[in-house]
């Protein structure tokens, strides 16, 4: 079994140009190709998409074997970018969570509730923002472990994957 990473958008006419020998298997072969790849949609598959290439006579040698350093380096590559990823996220949610205790402090400082005080449409304002405020700071809070049970599912299925491919 070999994978091939797609580097940039392209449809099944050219997918049989790059990978299947002979005019005659052709039909064969994209059975085939499509049987190992139901998640890919043949007639336009995009960028970055992975695609399983069957080990037989009628494909072309393109991709990496499973058993090569192939799978290793796309493995490393996609648990980088997902830590990266998530790590952007996780910064992200911390400045918000940093912002909010500015605001918070902001909202209840003595100049804000004398002016909330005298203005009630103010007073609205202040509550509209101190409940959407708090609302997204819940979201905050629950999408912290859904990343780490990203990052920890990809894993997992990176290594089911490397059991199947070798």
């Amino acid at each position: 079994m070999r994978f091939l990473v797609i580097k940039q958008d392209t449809s099944l006419q050219a997918l049989t140009a790059q990978l299947v020998k002979d005019g005659d298997h052709a039909p064969a072969a994209l059975d085939r190709l499509r049987a190992l790849n139901p998640h890919l949609d043949l007639q336009r598959v995009g960028k970055g998409a992975v695609l399983l290439l069957p080990d037989s006579p009628g494909y072309k040698n393109e991709g990496d074997k499973a058993g090569d350093d192939g799978f290793d380096l796309f493995a490393k590559e996609v648990t980088a970018a997902l830590r990266d990823g998530t790590t952007r996220a996780t910064d992200a949610l911390a400045a918000n969570e940093a912002q909010e205790k500015e605001f918070n402090k902001l909202f209840k400082s003595a100049a804000i509730r004398k002016l909330s005080d005298e203005d009630t449409a103010l007073r609205g304002r202040l509550d509209t923002v101190a409940t959407r405020a708090s609302a997204a700071a819940k979201v905050s809070k629950e999408v912290a472990p859904q990343l780490e049970a990203l990052k920890k599912g990809a894993a997992e299925e990176l290594k089911k994957l490397r059991g199947l491919l070798g």
